[in-house]
């Protein structure tokens, strides 16, 4: 996947695919149709399929468990359309978080600007097709991450949007279509003990989680090496390997 996507970046100036459209697992319609790039159903991995050998290493298999929960309300077609999918596009691989006049992001950003390419994430195991969600507005306009792996500013804790409302999070675990049931489904790999993804564990495990993580998160740098993110609270995570800038 790093090699598909490195290679399409030499031949589009270091510019990666402005992915804003797309937001779902998608790679194909209903009626088997493949989906343009910039489709609002298509998995961001349609952008760079021509330069894979094979769309399936844009997936991951224990993704299926996850998808079986997201698409709880959809057909089992849906389900399977969504196979070659389970990594999350960090927004500012294509979209530059400093403010361009009135617009927040610079689109189509230059990749090659960015200085340690090693630290910097392109994608990674999430439960969600892009990490991008702004805390405290849906339209994107301002504000730290809500679904990145590090602290956002004014806060004590990341993925805040998967997490319960009694730890600094946004959400109720007992609400079984809330995200803190996905919240598993991040640090989806080694997993100690599956019992613990129980989400009515989420709060006592807190404190427990940095000493004793339960599962990681396999994560994809710009120069192409593949790291694991252990679960985390967010203290070891860096904001800089999201956004590209130190500060």
């Amino acid at each position: 996947m790093g090699l598909a996507i490195i290679l399409y970046l030499e031949d589009n100036e270091g510019r990666a695919y402005n992915s804003q459209p797309a937001n779902r697992f998608f790679w194909e319609d209903a009626t088997g149709r493949e989906l343009a790039p910039d489709d609002s159903d298509a998995y961001w991995g349609v952008a760079y399929r021509d330069y894979a050998e094979d769309p399936k290493v844009f997936g991951c298999a224990s993704f299926q468990r996850v998808i079986q929960r997201i698409y709880v309300d959809f057909d089992q077609s849906a389900i399977k359309r969504a196979r070659n999918a389970g990594y999350a596009l960090n927004r500012f691989f294509y979209s530059d978080v400093k403010a361009n006049g009135n617009d927040p992001f610079r689109y189509n950003r230059k990749i090659r600007e960015i200085k340690s390419p090693y630290q910097f994430i392109i994608c990674q195991d999430h439960v969600e097709p892009r990490i991008e969600g702004w805390s405290g507005s849906s339209s994107y306009t301002g504000g730290d991450q809500d679904d990145m792996m590090y602290i956002p500013s004014g806060e004590s804790i990341n993925l805040r949007h998967y997490r319960p409302n009694s730890v600094g999070g946004r959400g109720n675990p007992t609400n079984a279509t809330d995200r803190c049931q996905l919240y598993w489904g991040i640090f989806r790999h080694s997993k100690r003990n599956t019992g613990l993804d129980d989400p009515r564990n989420a709060v006592q495990r807190v404190g427990q989680i940095n000493t004793s993580p339960n599962g990681r998160s396999s994560t994809l740098w710009l120069d192409g090496h593949v790291e694991h993110i252990a679960e985390t609270t967010g203290e070891n995570v860096n904001q800089r390997w999201y956004s590209g800038y130190r500060n």
